[in-house]
């Protein structure tokens, strides 16, 4: 079976880990301080703070924008961390639904709020001019979830730069990963401070509390990982990329498929390579027994789980969104793939596509 994604780690990560545990320091410590200084130099920004995941990113910095009841305006159509970390920082998600070109929070359809929570979902960057001009017309805050878009650009900036705060994930699925671990990207230097605060208990120096805070930091050791990671970033977009573009053509005019559109705007990090297809469970099912993973990013809304109808979430309709949990089919992108598999999995596509027809 040739898996939905699959990390690519090498002898330049096991380096960093064999340094950190002969150093004896496991926690937040000198990797993590390169990590955080590497990473505001590849995103364009003068604070990057190394924290213990992509949730933690999303949490802490909108614990720094906003303020017990204010509303956040995000999208359905994404993990459910998103706005899970709305509520957690006192907010209320207030969702509008997606552009159906790229899956994304349709900047039209946002409306007042006191910040606004995109995700550049699968890999491409949302519409950002016109979503500042929404924030700007609404004085309200703008945090990029950019969990899923390590290197994306909108219009050659790097996503996670362009709002006031910028969220990465380091899962493994990622586009570089660090096994568990996340980021968060400002130019604002008070939010910087607020953020490297909250993530240590709210310490300035040891047993100084100087605000609320709990234990969000990053271990030296996922810290090691993702420096090395850091510095192949932009080799394993490139790599995506490449593979992107051969599915591209392989599947371009294959009926009953429609492959992910990349705007005029927008360079594509293929951490996802997302397929609009018919009868989309029954495919998935074929390309499975054909040996090839795949995987449905996302099935059902926020709004539709369970606990956000019981708070009651349940009773809005977002009709762009609602079709895309029917017909998004993810297939490996990642950048290990061989020539042998790109073709094992163009050919399963066009396959199955033919099959349901």
């Amino acid at each position: 079976m040739i898996p939905i994604s699959k990390p690519s780690l090498g002898e330049e990560e096991l380096k960093n880990v064999h340094e950190v545990l002969r150093s004896g320091n496991l926690a937040y410590g000198k990797f993590a301080k390169e990590l955080e200084r590497e990473f505001a130099s590849y995103i364009g920004v003068k604070h990057a703070i190394a924290v213990s995941s992509g949730t933690s990113a999303l949490c802490i910095s909108l614990k720094a924008l906003i303020k017990q009841g204010d509303v956040v305006a995000t999208t359905p159509f994404t993990f459910i961390a998103t706005s899970n970390s709305i509520m957690y920082a006192g907010g209320k998600p207030a969702f509008s639904d997606i552009d159906p070109k790229n899956f994304n929070l349709d900047p039209k359809k946002v409306g007042k709020a006191k910040a606004i929570l995109p995700v550049h979902l699968y890999g491409h960057p949302c519409e950002m001019d016109e979503m500042l001009e929404v924030a700007h017309n609404n004085g309200s805050f703008i945090i990029e979830d950019a969990c899923q878009s390590h290197g994306s650009e909108y219009k050659g900036k790097k996503v996670g730069g362009i709002g006031d705060a910028g969220c990465f994930s380091f899962y493994p699925s990622k586009n570089m990963t660090s096994g568990e671990g996340g980021m968060i990207t400002t130019n604002n230097d008070e939010t910087a401070d607020f953020c490297r605060l909250y993530r240590n208990h709210g310490q300035s120096e040891v047993y100084t509390y100087q605000q609320e805070g709990f234990n969000y930091r990053i271990t030296d050791i996922c810290a090691s990982i993702a420096l090395a990671q850091l510095k192949k970033l932009d080799g394993f977009i490139k790599k995506r990329r490449e593979n992107a573009k051969f599915f591209n053509e392989e599947l371009g005019g294959v009926e009953g498929v429609q492959i992910p559109l990349e705007a005029d705007y927008a360079k594509h990090a293929y951490n996802q390579y997302t397929l609009r297809v018919k009868n989309r469970d029954r495919f998935a099912e074929l390309m499975k027994n054909k040996g090839v993973d795949c995987r449905i990013y996302y099935p059902q809304l926020t709004t539709n789980s369970s606990y956000y109808k019981k708070i009651g979430y349940g009773n809005n309709k977002y009709m762009e969104a609602e079709k895309a949990c029917s017909e998004v089919l993810s297939i490996p992108v990642y950048p290990l793939l061989n020539e042998d598999e790109l073709k094992q999995i163009a050919e399963s596509v066009k396959s199955c596509a033919g099959e349901i027809r």
